[in-house]
């Protein structure tokens, strides 16, 4: 299952990647609320125990690369008007006529969901990004292999990749604004997805650096070294602040940080230690 279907097919079936992850189908497109409810009843009848977890050493994208990606099926107009145009623009961009289709609507919906946020650290964005499209080319063993890899195939994919990346390029002043748009409204998921996880029946399950945003591609990049220091320095400053109201304020307002996720994440913590036997 695991080679077959998480590491080779949900690597080729580029529809809407958020979908092709451990544990989801590609063919599953969203449920009505009173079905969630129905099947939340459910879980708290059979497994109240199981755990409730968002990303994991195997996810194929961190929890909140999926958050922001479903943002694109709110807007699916807007979503392929843009790729439409970006399809056209980057021909020029193209050797050989590589990316195909199926690979460069995969490297769009890949920006979309795990470019840092706007404002944030992004120097070796580009080097991760590159590494993670080898690896998925590798896994998907149409134009390249583990066992026989291509590696000038790889090397054309990346050259695309770096002019789409280069900031003097019209596609990147057309993706830098579509990328704030629907970073925010991930940002919106990304918290909405955080307490559905600590207050559904089960055991929420916060992997190691989701305390923050978690942009992560697959491993081994959702396995690199988690920066705790900081996360105790941001958790010392918060428990500081005494203010709540205006906390929240200024939490929503540099909500690109990662800062307001943490904060909702302690809250819900510390609401989980005060109803134990309501949860």
């Amino acid at each position: 299952m695991a080679k077959g279907l998480e590491d080779t097919l949900m690597y080729t079936y580029n529809n809407f990647i958020a979908h092709n992850d451990v544990g989801d189908s590609p063919a599953n497109f969203g449920i009505e609320k009173d079905a969630f409810h129905q099947a939340m009843i459910e879980r708290q009848k059979k497994w109240p125990l199981a755990l409730n977890t968002t990303s994991t050493h195997d996810t194929k994208r961190g929890e909140d690369v999926r958050a922001r990606l479903n943002v694109l099926s709110d807007l699916p107009e807007e979503w392929f008007e843009h790729v439409r145009k970006w399809q056209d623009e980057n021909i020029q961009c193209k050797q050989k006529n590589i990316p195909n289709a199926n690979e460069e609507y995969f490297i769009y919906q890949s920006l979309m969901g795990a470019y840092p946020m706007p404002g944030s650290d992004e120097n070796n964005f580009e080097e991760r990004f590159k590494e993670y499209l080898q690896k998925a080319l590798r896994e998907a063993k149409m134009n390249s292999d583990w066992a026989e890899p291509n590696e000038e195939y790889e090397k054309t994919i990346k050259g695309f990749t770096a002019k789409l990346l280069n900031k003097e390029n019209s596609f990147w002043k057309s993706f830098q604004v579509v990328h704030k748009k629907i970073s925010d409204f991930g940002i919106i998921n990304s918290l909405s997805q955080l307490l559905l996880k600590f207050t559904c029946p089960g055991v929420p399950d916060v992997y190691q650096g989701a305390e923050l945003w978690d942009l992560s591609f697959v491993d081994p990049d959702n396995r690199r070294p988690v920066d705790y220091k900081l996360r105790m320095q941001l958790l010392e400053e918060l428990d500081n602040n005494r203010d709540e109201e205006k906390l929240t304020e200024a939490l929503w307002k540099s909500r690109s940080n990662g800062r307001i996720k943490l904060w909702l994440t302690q809250h819900l913590y510390k609401l989980r230690k005060q109803q134990v036997d309501f949860f």
